[in-house]
């Protein structure tokens, strides 16, 4: 997995209370290529500490983190050091939860339950200038998000035919080309060749990237 720039490896801080949290995330951050270094901190004026006296490009940082709490930090952090990236880390994945988080600034969030080629996914997302939502969030929720939060419908699109907009649709609501293909007679192959159209004329390089499509675009109704 590459980024798109020019290749570079990465200096990471993780800000997270728990400190067993931490030293399995470090763990699993060292055997990712893009990482060249990892700091830690256990709470705000450790954060503030770390990110003052390291050059860091990217903090994970848990939302309940202790002496303030991460969601509220992080737009501090956002005010100090704008050219850093931050991936929030939770437990929940529910729209108030994620919407709290992008009001307030990360570029990512990642439930916790989550593995390590995820977490390389998502920060090589960020580092690109997108936005990352953990791939257990339903879409539904990431729905929800993208509406609550300013995430800017300013794109010009090339539009899309009938049948792209029926698989859009159907993508959204989390049918697999198996169930879509089955679903609207037609072969797997075929909403391959589909999807890859969507890719192609949205821009869009996961789900999250289609539902924001869709929504500038009036393509779906709000659940």
């Amino acid at each position: 997995m590459s980024i798109d720039t020019n290749y570079r490896l990465f200096n990471i801080l993780i800000a997270d209370g728990h400190k067993i949290f931490r030293d399995g995330l470090q763990v699993t951050l060292k055997g990712i290529e893009l990482v060249q270094k990892i700091f830690q901190a256990s709470n705000v004026p450790e954060t503030l500490y770390e990110l003052k006296y390291n050059c860091c490009d990217l903090v994970l940082i848990d939302h309940l983190l202790p002496l303030t709490n991460g969601t509220a930090f992080t737009r501090e952090i956002k005010r100090l050091y704008p050219a850093i990236k931050v991936i929030g880390l939770s437990i929940f994945d529910d729209d108030e939860h994620l919407s709290n988080m992008f009001e307030n600034g990360v570029d990512g969030y990642l439930l916790k339950n989550t593995d390590c080629l995820e977490i390389e996914m998502a920060i090589v997302s960020v580092m690109n200038g997108r936005h990352y939502f953990s791939k257990d969030i339903s879409a539904s929720v990431i729905e929800k998000v993208l509406r609550n939060v300013d995430f800017h419908c300013t794109e010009k699109f090339e539009k899309l035919n009938r049948r792209e907009k029926e698989i859009l649709k159907l993508l959204y609501e989390e049918y697999s080309s198996r169930e879509i293909a089955d679903r609207l007679f037609i072969s797997e192959r075929t909403v391959e060749f589909y999807r890859q159209s969507l890719a192609r004329k949205t821009g869009a390089k996961n789900i999250v990237g289609l539902i924001k499509y869709a929504i500038c675009n009036n393509l779906i109704e709000s659940r």
